[in-house]
Parts: C-alpha cells; sequence; structure tokens
C-alpha cells in the first residue's frame, strides 16, 4: 500500500521543518518502496516546486532549495507498484 505524508504551516516551512517531514516520510518507506516524490506549496500563491530532484542522492535538504521562496505546505507520497509498473503513474 502506498504511503501519503501532508505537512501544514500558517507560516513559512523552515529548512529544519522540511528535513523532519523528510524523516518521517523516510519512516514510512517500508509502504511504498517503489518510488516517493515531495512538492512544496504555497496555498496563498498558489505556487508549487517540486524537489524530487534535491532528495534523490539525501535524505536531508540545505537551505539552497528553499532560496527565497515561501511554501507553506509540504505533500510527500511513497509509491508501491502493483498495478501500474511504468513511472508514468509517479505522484505526486
Amino acid at each position: 500500500m502506498c504511503g501519503i505524508l501532508a505537512y501544514f504551516s500558517e507560516s513559512n516551512i523552515s529548512v529544519s521543518d522540511l528535513n523532519d517531514f523528510l524523516s518521517s516520510l523516510n519512516s514510512i518507506k517500508h509502504r511504498g518502496p517503489d518510488g516517493k516524490g515531495v512538492v512544496l506549496i504555497n496555498t496563498y500563491s498558489g505556487k508549487i516546486k517540486n524537489i524530487d530532484p534535491y532528495i534523490k542522492h539525501s535524505k536531508k535538504i540545505d537551505k539552497n532549495v528553499l532560496f527565497n521562496d515561501d511554501y507553506n505546505l509540504v505533500l510527500g507520497h511513497t509509491r508501491l507498484k502493483i498495478i501500474d509498473l511504468t513511472n508514468k503513474a509517479n505522484q505526486p
């Protein structure tokens, strides 16, 4: 079964918050060992940033990922391939 994780804050998400989120997402990797995806969202402006390229080779994020951007929602997903085994079914 796939795993889904979300973190919302009324203020901006810090690098520490993001690293805690990734640690939590890593703790449910057994629910979806075939892939994962993470996006940052600003719920006020609608801006979205996919941070998959930053987490592929590292379990921690540095401050350069957030730059000067303001995000207050993080969505994460771990994938278990069952029906569609292609990467076209990757989320989020």
